[in-house]
C-alpha cells in the first residue's frame, strides 16, 4: 500500500502508511527507525503548524521523470545522486585533461613567512591594534 501511495504522489496517504510502520518498527530490532518515525510524527503532528506541515508532506515525494507513477521519495532521490558524484568528479577532471589544463592540486601550499609579516605581527601584539 505504501509503495502504491508513493508511486501515485500521495504524501498524506504514504504518512498515514508510515504511522502504520511505527508498530512494526517497535516491535523489532530497528531502535533506530522506531526513533525516527517517532520523531517524525511528532514533528508533523503535534510540533508543526499546519501550513508547515502541509508544505512537508507536499515536497517529501518527488517526480523527476514528470510521467504518472514515477514517483519517488525525496531523500531516495539524493540517494541516486550521490551514486553519481564519483563519476561527475572523474569526468570533470578527464574534460580539463582534454583540453590540456592542468589538474588541481587537493592540498594548500604553505604560507609565505616573510619578515614583513612577522613584523607586522610582533606591531599589532605591542600595540595592542587588534584587541577588543
Amino acid at each position: 500500500e505504501t509503495a502504491y501511495a508513493i508511486a501515485d504522489g500521495d504524501g498524506g496517504h504514504a504518512y498515514e502508511c508510515l504511522k502504520m510502520m511505527l508498530v512494526t518498527f517497535a516491535g523489532s530490532t530497528h531502535s533506530k527507525y522506531t526513533t525516527y518515525l517517532m520523531e517524525t510524527i511528532v514533528n508533523l503532528e503535534l510540533e508543526s503548524s499546519p501550513s508547515m506541515r502541509e508544505a512537508i508532506l507536499n515536497n517529501w515525494l518527488v517526480n523527476v521523470v514528470g510521467r504518472e507513477g514515477h514517483w519517488i521519495e525525496g531523500d531516495l532521490m539524493q540517494e541516486h545522486f550521490n551514486l553519481n558524484i564519483e563519476d561527475i568528479v572523474r569526468l570533470k577532471a578527464e574534460a580539463e585533461i582534454s583540453v590540456g589544463l592542468q589538474p588541481k592540486s587537493s592540498t594548500h601550499t604553505s604560507p609565505k613567512t616573510r619578515t614583513e609579516i612577522w613584523e607586522l605581527l610582533r606591531i599589532y601584539k605591542d600595540t595592542h591594534l587588534h584587541s577588543f
